[in-house]
C-alpha cells in the first residue's frame, strides 16, 4: 500500500492519497496532487478535512454515521465561518460497512481510527504527542477521554511498528505514541 501524505494549504491539515484510488481527509489543494477519480474517507467532518472535496473527482465518500449531519451542515462543520459553505448531501456511505475502523467519539460524534494494513489514519483524535479538542461542534471531553482508553488498550495489542498517520502534525508510530503522547501513557 502506498501512502503520500500531502500538508494541505491554510490549515496545515494533513490530506493523504492512498494507491491514487483514495484520499483520506482532502484539505485545500489536494487537486493539484490527483487528477484521476477516488472515493474520499473521512476521519470526521470537520471543515479543515473537506474544503478540498470541490477539487476532487470522486465516487463515494466514506465517513462514520455520527457525522453525516455534520458534512450536511456548514454551520456544524465550520465551512461557513471561514466563508468557504460545504454542505454534502450524496454519496455519503458508512465507513464502518468497508474499512476496518474504530469509532473514537470526543473530537466529533463521528471520529474514527482507520486501519488499512500497517496503517492507521488517526484524524483528529490522537496526534503524535497530543489529542483532539472538544469545543468544537459535537465535541465532549468525557467521550473523548473514553475514547483514548479504548486506543491505548488495542494499541497495546498492536504491532509497535504500525505507522500513525495523524489529520495535523507529523506522522509516528504505535510505539513512539505510547512512549511521548502523556494521554497514551
Amino acid at each position: 500500500m502506498k501512502v503520500q501524505k500531502i500538508v494541505t494549504e491554510q490549515y496545515g491539515t494533513n490530506s493523504y492519497i492512498i494507491d491514487n484510488k483514495y484520499v483520506v481527509d482532502p484539505g485545500i489543494g489536494i487537486g493539484k496532487h490527483i487528477k484521476n477519480k477516488v472515493d474520499v474517507i473521512l476521519t470526521h467532518a470537520h471543515f479543515d478535512h473537506l474544503l478540498g472535496l470541490n477539487e476532487l473527482n470522486y465516487d463515494k465518500i466514506y465517513l462514520h454515521p455520527g457525522d453525516f449531519e455534520m458534512i450536511k451542515n456548514a454551520e456544524i462543520n465550520l465551512s461557513k465561518i471561514i466563508g468557504a459553505p460545504i454542505e454534502i448531501r450524496e454519496n455519503l456511505y458508512d465507513i464502518q460497512d468497508a474499512f476496518e475502523t474504530i469509532h473514537t467519539p470526543g473530537h466529533t460524534e463521528g471520529s474514527v481510527l482507520i486501519f488499512m494494513n500497517n496503517h492507521i489514519f488517526s484524524g483528529d483524535t490522537v496526534f503524535y504527542n497530543s489529542v483532539g479538542r472538544t469545543d468544537l461542534p459535537s465535541g465532549d471531553q468525557y467521550k473523548l477521554e473514553n475514547s483514548i482508553e479504548k486506543i491505548k488498550k488495542i494499541f497495546k495489542t498492536k504491532d509497535k511498528n504500525i505507522i500513525i498517520h495523524p489529520g495535523h502534525m507529523e506522522e509516528t508510530n504505535i510505539e513512539r505514541i505510547l512512549e511521548e503522547n502523556p494521554y497514551l501513557f
